[in-house]
């Protein structure tokens, strides 16, 4: 509905108008939610629309209806709660929120609102926590999965709050936390050692799993944590799901800390039961100091899980991105989050459009000139959130295989590349899987210019053809498109596609080789070799006689000068590296 759009867009002329139009405020959207619950859950919509929402009488009261993506029952304050916005909040227990509601999974506002706020500084944190507090929230609730606001604090390493919740009078028993393990958080070592004198266990854990030396780490307390280590304290133990020291200290960024360790032998490589190794944590917790010191240390950043996801696939800052291109890592393995953070697009999960935009531009189209800047509001706004296709055409029509792929920006096999200005450019790639009724592989490319604007070109299939898990290596003023997965009819095992993407011009040309090429590969590594030559290693080939997939152990030199393809000799591999 109209009301529900202008909520979550914090538009307040047109909700104003909406409701005087006859709108109801208490009206549902399809998540079975009422306007006022938008708006509470919605980071554009200001205090100024639920004001008016509630001074229109909104129920203040409502609860939400459970579905399949959120099965819990939900009051206007707990969605506010997961905000973490402090003046929101304030507004609506001054309304007449029940601040001591808890949802059909035991989760209270005072947890939610815990959740929330990981995304803000400790003191923010503590403002938001503190006024709930005191505004009669529970310390004491637990969640189904025995939650409770000091045990989550006390997990994700906030021994800061853990103190604040002790402090007003939280019950301490959901921390499993004996006399040594109080010292070790909030104590002097004097304090610890005098424990460890009287015969401490050092082998205990805690609700998490911690020993006394592991929380000393999480803690960031490292003259304590020197201290039981020499005390005999075990250092092959690991906390909940296997969580190593070092990923304790990655967690808060301690490169003191994580440096100590390191020093004392502990393993830069060692994974937790999740497959994840310390260099993946740092990315993803956006600990930059302590990345530097596992690369220093010897830490591989092209290592890989068993699902292949490494450290540039968890990159949640551009400095962490940056450090990893240095350590040889590729531009194009960055996921979607990170780049609509480098192409500074500010992503939103709702967007407007009316049907018109939608039906008259659904489709996948081929450019008719090479290139065809191409541009509607409807593929404007796929760019712009990265929706898939299943989202971007819930509201006007129902999924099935006869009406063929919704035009997607949410792609698999998708260059990145980085212009010297500052600009950004994707390439291509594809949309689900086969048996999806939107999958698709694409030939467009997408010109980033870096101030959250951006230009889509369209190409004639026969110039440059769909493609997807291609490489794509800057030679300026050139991007080198090369391989291709593609569909089934468009392999030519023993081939290798090389097109040429001219960036002052756009256009694309076929560059025809010659010489031993690598075949029909794709999933590869791309590398420019003395300014002069592209080294293609790595990835999948499509065997010659079928279309089975093989693993391709060799390395393969593309010379820029005349475009000869040679194998490249093991040593010479090895010399060049």
């Amino acid at each position: 509905m109209r009301i529900h759009e202008h909520a979550a867009a914090g538009d307040l002329d047109a909700l104003e108008r909406a409701i005087d139009a006859g709108a109801s405020v208490e009206a549902r959207d399809k998540s079975g939610q009422t306007p006022l619950m938008i708006a509470a859950a919605s980071p554009r919509a200001g205090l100024n629309v639920l004001r008016l929402l509630v001074d229109r009488g909104a129920n203040i009261h409502a609860l939400s209806a459970p579905t399949r993506e959120e099965s819990a029952v939900q009051s206007v304050l707990s969605i506010a709660a997961k905000g973490a916005n402090l003046e929101k909040i304030k507004l609506l227990i001054a309304a007449g929120a029940d601040v001591e509601f808890v949802d059909s999974h035991g989760y209270s506002i005072l947890l939610y609102a815990l959740y929330g706020s990981y995304a803000h500084s400790t003191t923010e944190r503590l403002a938001l926590l503190g006024f709930l507090v005191d505004a009669g929230a529970s310390l004491d609730a637990a969640s189904s999965h025995g939650e409770t606001v000091l045990r989550v604090s006390s997990m994700h390493g906030d021994f800061r709050l853990a103190k604040y919740f002790l402090d007003r009078g939280a019950d301490p028993r959901p921390l499993d936390w004996s006399p040594l393990f109080l010292a070790v958080a909030f104590g002097s070592p004097q304090d610890v050692k005098a424990l460890v004198n009287q015969g401490a266990d050092l082998n205990q854990t805690d609700a998490w799993e911690r020993t006394p030396f592991l929380l000393s780490v999480h803690a960031g307390r490292l003259e304590i944590a020197r201290l039981l280590l020499a005390s005999g304290s075990n250092r092959r133990t690991t906390g909940r799901c296997g969580q190593t020291a070092l990923m304790l200290a990655i967690s808060r960024n301690d490169a003191p800390m994580l440096e100590w360790l390191v020093s004392e032998g502990w393993d830069v490589e060692e994974t937790n039961d999740f497959g994840d190794f310390p260099l993946v944590e740092a990315a993803k917790y956006g600990a930059v100091e302590c990345l530097k010191v596992l690369l220093q240390a010897g830490a591989v950043a092209s290592r890989r899980d068993k699902f292949e996801h490494g450290a540039i696939n968890s990159a949640t800052s551009p400095e962490i991105v940056d450090l990893l291109l240095s350590a040889g890592e590729d531009l194009s393995d960055v996921d979607s989050e990170m780049r609509s953070k480098l192409t500074r697009i500010e992503r939103h999960e709702e967007f407007e459009l009316s049907p018109a935009d939608f039906l008259g531009h659904r489709d996948r189209t081929f450019g008719k000139r090479n290139p065809e800047r191409m541009y509607n509001p409807f593929w404007d706004a796929m760019v712009r959130t990265r929706a898939s296709a299943y989202t971007g055409a819930s509201k006007f029509e129902e999924r099935n295989f006869d009406k063929g792929p919704v035009w997607c920006f949410q792609r698999y096999g998708q260059s990145l590349t980085r212009l010297p200005d500052g600009r950004f450019v994707e390439i291509a790639g594809e949309h689900e899987d086969h048996y999806d009724p939107d999958f698709c592989i694409y030939n467009d490319v997408v010109v980033h210019h870096g101030d959250g604007t951006f230009d889509i070109f369209g190409y004639p299939e026969a110039d440059f053809p769909t493609t997807d898990f291609h490489s794509a290596t800057l030679v300026p003023p050139y991007i080198y498109i090369i391989g291709n997965l593609g569909y089934p009819w468009q392999r030519r095992p023993g081939e290798t596609p090389v097109y040429r993407l001219d960036c002052e011009t756009w256009r694309i040309r076929l560059v025809q080789t010659t010489g031993i090429m690598p075949g029909w590969i794709h999933r590869h590594k791309a590398q420019l070799v003395n300014e002069r030559s592209i080294r293609i290693s790595g990835g999948k080939l499509i065997a010659e006689g079928s279309q089975e997939l093989i693993d391709n152990s060799r390395s393969y030199l593309l010379d820029l000068a005349d475009f000869t393809w040679r194998l490249e000799a093991p040593k010479e591999a090895i010399r060049a590296k």
